[in-house]
């Protein structure tokens, strides 16, 4: 699909919106909050004119059978790294408009694995919207983000990355997450949004 067309999909609302794990836990811990902060204004500006559905989805971050203590001790030395540094006065202000976005309102949809496609539940409601494409947000880009924009093709959906509606602890697998999905998904920003709905 050439760049125009796919404007001219944004422009038309060919698209719904999940958003994965948006809870103030892991907007605390991510590294990029003024980008999100201010790639959602814009975004729910845009999906209320467009009369676009949003899903707010949580997925646990990591699933795994057995009691392998060495992998599971890995996994939270990994997330303390970054679960201990206080927030300043700017981030605190970050977390208050993080609570008034309209996502934060919708009640969670609450799911057992990982991906959202392995669950009906989650298919079901995404089967009802009739529409090619995908529009994901949340955290984290190197894990549930990257485990869904992936499967998303593999469901028949076209995906569609927002870069800064999209965040992690780590800067750097941040990046390079948003590198390696850039081969096989759209990747925006929201300026680009705002180029594609004609605002630019």
């Amino acid at each position: 699909m050439a760049a125009q067309s796919f404007g001219s999909t944004i422009k038309n609302g060919d698209f719904f919106h999940i958003a994965i794990n948006t809870n103030e836990d892991y907007f605390r811990h991510v590294f990029s909050k003024m980008e999100y902060i201010m790639a959602y204004e814009y975004l729910e500006n845009l999906m209320g004119r467009l009369s676009i559905n949003s899903y707010r989805i949580s997925v646990p971050d990591k699933i795994y059978r057995g009691n392998d203590m060495g992998f599971k001790n890995y996994l939270n030395e990994r997330k303390n790294i970054f679960s201990k540094q206080p927030l300043n006065r700017l981030e605190e202000d970050f977390m208050e408009r993080f609570r008034k976005f309209e996502i934060q309102k919708l009640p969670e949809i609450k799911l057992n694995r990982m991906s959202v496609w392995s669950e009906d539940k989650a298919m079901k409601l995404f089967e009802k919207e009739d529409k090619a494409h995908i529009l994901i947000t949340g955290f984290n880009t190197d894990n549930e983000i990257f485990i869904n924009a992936t499967n998303s093709s593999d469901m028949g959906f076209v995906p569609i990355v927002l870069s800064d509606g999209v965040s992690a602890p780590s800067e750097r697998n941040h990046f390079n997450a948003l590198e390696f999905m850039s081969k096989f998904t759209y990747m925006v920003d929201s300026r680009d949004l705002m180029i594609m709905a004609g605002e630019l």
